[in-house]
């Protein structure tokens, strides 16, 4: 079967698939775009679905094409084949335009997209273009006598040209005229323009068995080939002779097809290449015996090993190295990332160690994926213990050019110093991308050259700088971090180390995060809403300090409450209780002193403070921050806590309206005299029944007309600005007989509240429209949705809410809110669930 899989940066697994039916199905080649899109190409017998319907083989194999979004998603998928034979694809590519390059190979007659291939002989190529939406553009084919393939295909992301490398045995015309092979298999490289057109095509090889397997274009346009060859061939520098062993070489050549450099490398087989950001050139593929890629030679251990090669743009050797303990093992596909660490995927049927343990087999062949970053990493890095926090210990390896040069590594001047960068920022999905802009362009490969150590780059700012001095244990640095970790905030910050040289080049670590805590120091435990009052007012509980106790070295006095001056909420509450202010006001660095404690031993204090303003139904979620500063005899001399935020709410209801009267279709009453007050909610029903009544409108007014909505009984409350409700009035119309209303307004209330352990949520929908009512808690997080309809009929409704969330799970008491959304507006009700 076929699978795909897919990993972030640091090889944690993100999502993965799996395709195919009976027959023998598989995934050959990837690519993917600028919008992280996947490409694959392979081929499939019988029957296969990638997400888009199923895909018939006409018989034997068929080729496939296949678009995936980043997530995996399908986006189109395509099948072409003969009615017998095997029709396979080997390479795709995208182009600098997003267009979509796929070839291979093919026998007898296929349909491709209208473009009829016929082969000449054996097996013959293909070559087919799409754009993004899987649209052919155009399709052609190759091919003499003989079973002629292509083994992968590139494009220039510059002008979009096309190039294509593979084997023949007898003769092909590539489109510039026939190529005759000297003997067995020979080596062919071609290039075509965007449309298709020949632009240039030339063979390599003797009379032995020759094969080009792997091709990269690099930003210049350069193309890099590599394979293996027997016998004696000129890429254009020069005769190799193999000697009839297979032989591993790269060869490279400029847009035009003139020769730039070539090397043989030894008892090996190319795989594949891929080219960096800067040109420099990684090959990967299998070790037969003894090569030497530049570096020295190097043998392999096991029956065949995997090497990976790296070059710089002229083809001058920088790193080397072979990979494998026992079995057969084999590199079939490399890429570069942005910092010029390569990844590597192949095979193994032994046992393989890429420096981070054996990888053992399972039985039979098993996949391998494996990453390289520059020989510098992380070793530990842990909250420092005993502590006033915002610090962690970092523990790192030396880089293998920090002292005497160790064979067979990348050369390089030697390092003379270390410097510690630390992510800008803590959020939850950190870290930035890996540093590659400091604050030059992106790093050439696994090291790179930047200007200016000091300046912040790419989200990450430099905390530390250690020299290098060779020691034979690691280092072992303190960090420091911005905050500490609290019960509300992990603050997980993130780390690299830097390994410099006095020539401006660096080698760069992955990265590794940590949380840090205050061992010694006060924290905030809780910040809760103070209840029954009206608002701007927590209760904070916080663990003392460390000096709160008896024979302390700096014995703590008392403790200072904290308020951040953040700007109120957008619709500010006003309370009829004046916010407490301390007397004077001390503020320091945009913080406010809003309250304080006597020190006198206890391990827990809990503190009332003000709040800058409520959490409410009109301005929603609002936080307000506080620390607690742990204060000595000495001015100078205190001890701070982390931050930690809370959230206050207005609990207490306005009074129930007075002097309510109808009259003639008309209700009145007198005006609130709450100082927080909101709004008026007038309700009717044809029963004297409060809690089965429905809104007939809401209203800042002391009056309403509500002759076209003619009810028995009427109700009228007032609400405040965080959506406490208070007790309903009620008066019955002279005549005691409802009518039909007219109409009804976008409306949403409930039945009892507070509640215990269930509340009708009821609500009237003024048009035919989508509705939505959920319950939300006072952090605006959704909890619940109780009606979801896209085509919900006018009239009054009713829910029932049990106090569980969409899991079916029981949640805690406390203040939520009931929201109904239509095209009409919004509506929300305070509901508070006791228990």
């Amino acid at each position: 079967d076929i699978f795909r899989v897919k990993f972030n940066p640091y090889g944690a697994h993100l999502w993965s698939m799996s395709f195919g039916s009976t027959g023998g199905d598989q995934g050959v080649d990837v690519a993917v775009d600028n919008a992280g899109s996947i490409f694959v190409t392979g081929y499939f017998e019988d029957i296969v679905e990638f997400g888009g319907g199923a895909l018939v083989s006409n018989g034997g194999r068929d080729i496939f094409v296949v678009k995936f979004s980043f997530d995996g998603t399908h986006m189109w998928s395509r099948s072409y084949g003969s009615s017998f034979g095997n029709d396979e694809g080997h390479g795709i590519a995208v182009d600098g335009a997003g267009n979509v390059i796929v070839g291979g190979e093919f026998g007898n007659t296929v349909n491709y997209g209208g473009f009829h291939l016929t082969s000449n002989g054996d097996s013959d190529i293909f070559l087919a273009k799409y754009d993004t939406f899987g649209t052919l553009d155009w399709a052609q084919s190759f091919g003499g006598l003989g079973w002629d393939s292509m083994e992968e295909v590139a494009a220039a992301a510059s002008n979009n040209d096309i190039y294509l490398t593979g084997h023949f045995p007898n003769s092909i015309d590539l489109g510039g005229g026939a190529l005759v092979s000297a003997g067995s298999e020979d080596i062919f490289l071609a290039r075509y323009s965007p449309g298709g057109g020949h632009q240039w095509s030339k063979r390599f090889g003797d009379s032995a068995f020759d094969y080009g397997i792997g091709l990269a274009v690099d930003a210049a346009g350069n193309v890099t080939v590599t394979g293996s060859f027997m016998g004696t061939v000129n890429f254009g520098g020069g005769n190799f002779m193999a000697g009839g062993a297979t032989t591993g070489f790269v060869a490279s050549y400029t847009s035009g097809g003139n020769h730039r450099w070539s090397r043989m490398v030894g008892q090996s087989s190319g795989w594949d290449v891929a080219t960096s950001n800067t040109d420099d050139v990684f090959v990967a593929g299998h070790l037969l015996g003894t090569a030497d890629f530049g570096g020295g030679e190097l043998t392999a251990v096991a029956d065949t090993d995997v090497f990976i090669a790296w070059y710089d743009m002229d083809g001058n050797h920088k790193w080397s190295n072979r990979y494998g303990d026992s079995g057969n093992n084999a590199g079939f596909g490399i890429a570069v990332d942005l910092n010029g660490h390569p990844t590597i995927t192949g095979e193994t049927n032994g046992s393989v160690d890429f420096g981070g343990g054996s990888l053992g087999g399972a039985g039979g062949y098993d996949v391998f994926v494996a990453k390289f970053f520059g020989e510098i990493e992380i070793g530990a890095l842990d909250d420092c213990a005993n502590d006033r926090g915002k610090c962690a210990l970092m523990v790192f390896v030396k880089h293998f050019l920090d002292g005497p040069p160790i064979p067979f590594n990348p050369p390089g001047p030697p390092v003379t110093r270390y410097s510690i960068w630390r992510a800008v920022g803590t959020l939850p999905m950190y870290p930035p991308d890996p540093i590659h802009s400091c604050p030059g362009p992106a790093s050439a490969s696994l090291a790179g050259t930047r200007s200016a150590a000091s300046v912040p780059c790419d989200g990450w700012e430099k905390v530390a700088d250690i020299p290098a001095t060779a020691p034979e244990a690691p280092y072992m640095v303190p960090v420091p971090t911005t905050r500490d970790a609290t019960p509300g905030d992990p603050a997980i910050h993130y780390f690299v180390v830097l390994a410099e040289d006095d020539q401006g080049g660096w080698h760069t670590s992955p990265p590794e995060s940590i949380s840090t805590t205050n061992d010694l120091g006060s924290a905030i435990l809780a910040i809760e809403d103070v209840p029954n009052d009206n608002g701007r007012l927590v209760s904070i509980t916080f663990a003392r300090d460390s000096e709160d106790a008896g024979g302390a070295a700096t014995p703590v006095l008392s403790y200072g409450i904290y308020r951040r001056d953040d700007p109120p909420p957008s619709i500010s509450s006003p309370s009829t209780i004046a916010a407490k202010e301390p007397d004077p006001v001390h503020r320091i660095e945009g913080w406010t002193y809003v309250a304080s404690a006597p020190a006198h031993g206890d391990p827990v204090y809990a503190v009332e403070a003000p709040t800058v303003g409520d959490s409410t139904i009109s301005s929603g979620d609002y936080s307000s921050t506080f620390f607690v500063r742990a204060m000595t005899a000495a001015p100078t001399v205190f001890f701070d806590s982390p931050w930690y935020a809370g959230y206050s709410l207005d609990n207490l209801a306005p009074p129930m309206p007075t002097s309510f009267a109808y009259n003639a279709g008309t209700l009145s009453w007198d005006p609130s005299t709450a100082g927080d007050f909101g709004y008026f909610t007038v309700y009717g029903n044809a029963i004297a029944d409060f809690t089965t009544a429905v809104v007939v409108d809401y209203t800042t007014a002391a009056t309403m007309d509500v002759s076209l909505s003619p009810y028995a009984w009427y109700y009228v409350t007032a609400t405040d600005f965080s959506g406490n409700e208070g007790p309903h009035a009620s008066i019955a119309t002279a005549t005691g007989i409802a009518g039909t209303p007219n109409g009804y307004v976008l409306s949403v209330t409930n039945h009892p509240n507070p509640f215990n352990p269930s509340t009708a949520v009821k609500y009237t929908v003024p048009t035919t429209g989508a509705v939505n009512v959920s319950i939300y808690d006072a952090r605006g997080s959704r909890i619940a949705t109780l009606v979801d309809n896209p085509a919900h009929a006018a009239g009054a409704y009713s829910a029932e809410w049990n106090g569980r969330n969409d899991a079916g799970s029981t949640v805690s008491s406390g203040v939520y809110f009931a929201r109904i959304t239509h095209s009409a507006g919004t509506r929300s009700r305070k509901l508070v669930l006791l228990k």
